[in-house]
């Protein structure tokens, strides 16, 4: 693949000058994110080559954090990009991985705090943000968030299709749906509408939707990879409920196997997707498991899900568990919630 001949141009470049950042960096990227090659613990050691070559490189220091995080030394990432920002105040973006880190750690307030520290119109003000408020169940203040959001940010576009999907009648999600399928959508436009869709239970059309973003997901199973959308659970899920049960199990068992390793917690974790390809495979005891473990681990998220709504979700809504997790997720959302929209009128959100 392309991937494995840029590790081989990296590695050569290595053997040429072992002082080239770049090479270690780029080098890191593949190793992180290609799954033909995927090896965490071979880009950490890369990106850390790379910081100890060159301790205040703003892009090698920004990447360390990242996997710092990812291998579950949090407060070590935390602490660092602390220091760097001191260091570097002009780097706005240790502000967005401090902040990024405490957000897909579900530390609502922490991430909250750092959104008057990041300029409106940066497109990861609007992301973090929004993420916050689905997060804290806060659908009340969607409308006041969309009306204040930067003319001039990147995400514009974006967030008023979030708000169309948000807010559509089912007729109206269909009729944009069929727009989309018009022509290729490799931006992921879709994104904002495919859950609505598949809790509607316009499976097919989703599934339009998501082969029309990511074309690689009507190959072969044998080459199936988690797309740049990161669309392959909802994908599965499409395929379940369309009765194509053998393709979504499939899905599913390779799913389980790639996360295998992956936290599930922090910027490149993996969340619940474990628990829902259990639920397409019908093991609703280990997807309750799942769900409990990631709350044990800090997952707070339930909102987010969409765990009421979704279809594939069904089955367990009424399971003690899950109720229970819910329970104790509502507190934590009552405990964080006031915080959370004082930092956020602070920050000019809404």
């Amino acid at each position: 693949s392309h991937f494995l001949q840029a590790a081989d141009a990296y590695a050569r470049a290595l053997e040429l000058n072992e002082n080239n950042i770049n090479a270690y960096m780029w080098s890191a990227a593949l190793f992180s994110e290609d799954l033909d090659i995927k090896n965490d613990l071979e880009a950490f050691r890369l990106v850390e080559k790379a910081v100890d070559l060159d301790p205040l490189n703003r892009v090698a220091n920004g990447n360390y954090q990242l996997h710092l995080s990812d291998q579950g030394r949090d407060s070590e990432a935390q602490e660092n990009l602390k220091r760097l920002i001191k260091i570097d105040p002009e780097h706005n973006q240790y502000i967005q991985q401090l902040a990024a880190i405490h957000l897909m750690n579900d530390r609502w307030a922490e991430a909250s705090k750092l959104l008057v520290l990041i300029p409106r119109f940066v497109d990861r003000y609007s992301f973090f943000s929004f993420m916050i408020l689905t997060k804290i169940n806060a659908e009340d203040r969607f409308e006041a968030f969309f009306d204040a959001v930067a003319i001039d940010n990147p995400l514009i576009d974006a967030m008023r299709a979030t708000e169309q999907g948000l807010f559509a009648t089912p007729a109206e999600l269909v009729a944009e749906a069929e727009i989309l399928l018009l022509q290729p959508d490799l931006e992921g436009q879709a994104r904002s509408i495919i859950y609505r869709l598949i809790e509607i239970g316009r499976f097919g059309l989703a599934r339009a939707l998501i082969e029309n973003m990511a074309p690689a997901l009507k190959r072969d199973i044998n080459e199936l990879k988690y797309d740049r959308f990161n669309s392959l659970p909802d994908y599965m899920v499409c395929l379940y409920f369309a009765g194509e049960i053998e393709r979504s199990h499939q899905i599913a068992e390779m799913i389980l196997e790639q996360n295998q390793n992956r936290r599930r917690m922090g910027p490149r974790g993996k969340g619940i997707d474990d628990a829902i390809s259990y639920l397409t495979l019908g093991d609703t005891e280990k997807a309750v498991g799942e769900i409990e473990l990631a709350f044990d681990e800090g997952w707070r998220s339930y909102y987010s899900y969409r765990i009421d709504h979704q279809p594939i979700f069904k089955p367990i809504l009424h399971d003690k568990s899950i109720e229970r997790v819910k329970n104790d997720i509502d507190q934590y959302i009552q405990e964080q919630r006031p915080v959370v929209l004082k930092n956020m009128k602070d920050a000019a959100v809404f």
